[in-house]
């Protein structure tokens, strides 16, 4: 099996020195080009010009319409996925052969789903705000309505996938890509994003993380599903623990809570 491990970055970064893993400069549109960055999300294919508003998901799409590994998978220049519960340290970085190892077992790794206090839907704050919670709905009636349930499902739910990050084989990539661009495209071409808010204008990178949930529990069983934990290189070891401690308790009492329903 051959991996493409794609590490997206919005300007030249050094990234760990693991077999399989590769620079993308996304957003790299009209910018200068330097040797020492291994792809650029502008060329062949390509809809880097999209990345004020798509943030990481030019990336994406440049791996769905350019690479050909038969294992794909996008983390940031500072996010990766590690398999130490408590350590930051590069070298428990996912490797190829654990990449490869794991994929003989399941279709998907993704990061360890995060779990809210409250509703999904009650979550919902500014980037996406309730207006383009209804937007996303429409789109999901008008492209694939078999996604509606699925989609409300996961409103009324407690947990998500956060950094559009996921590891999984092509063909798998592939239809989730063919899925979500459609999708994007469409909510694109009957909405007026605000680009005056640099925090608004990353929408559609926002909204994504919203529709991985939806695509993954409507696609993928939950057996088949690999979840690793994400460490943030830019934040100190302690805090990122002390973040997954309540993760997991948010999860447990989660779990209690649905027995008890029961």
């Amino acid at each position: 099996m051959s991996v493409g491990i794609y590490v997206v970055m919005h300007k030249p970064v050094d990234i760990p020195r693991i077999r399989s893993y590769k620079q993308l400069y996304v957003g790299a549109y009209n910018k200068e080009k330097t040797a020492s960055v291994d792809c650029y999300d502008c060329t062949g294919d390509n809809i880097s010009y999209k990345n004020k508003n798509y943030c990481e998901l030019t990336g994406l799409y440049w791996m769905w319409k350019n690479a050909d590994e038969s294992i794909q998978g996008l983390c940031h220049y500072r996010r990766y996925f590690t398999m130490s519960r408590i350590s930051s340290n590069p070298k428990r970085f996912l490797t190829e052969e654990k990449i490869i190892k794991t994929m003989q077992r399941y279709d998907v790794i993704l990061p360890v789903r995060r779990y809210y206090k409250e509703r999904v839907i009650d979550a919902i704050k500014t980037a996406p705000n309730m207006k383009d919670i209804e937007e996303m709905r429409r789109a999901i009636q008008c492209i694939c309505p078999e996604y509606l349930e699925a989609y409300e499902s996961f409103l009324i739910g407690n947990q998500c996938y956060l950094y559009n990050m996921i590891i999984t084989k092509k063909p798998i990539l592939d239809q989730y890509c063919e899925w979500l661009f459609k999708l994007l495209e469409f909510i694109e071409g009957e909405y007026q994003v605000d680009n005056e808010d640099p925090y608004r204008s990353r929408l559609f990178g926002f909204l994504s993380e919203r529709l991985i949930y939806v695509w993954i529990s409507k696609n993928i069983a939950s057996n088949k599903i690999k979840e690793f934990r994400v460490i943030k290189t830019d934040e100190t070891a302690l805090w990122q623990v002390g973040q997954d401690i309540k993760n997991e308790l948010r999860n447990w009492v989660f779990r209690i809570k649905e027995i008890l329903s029961k």
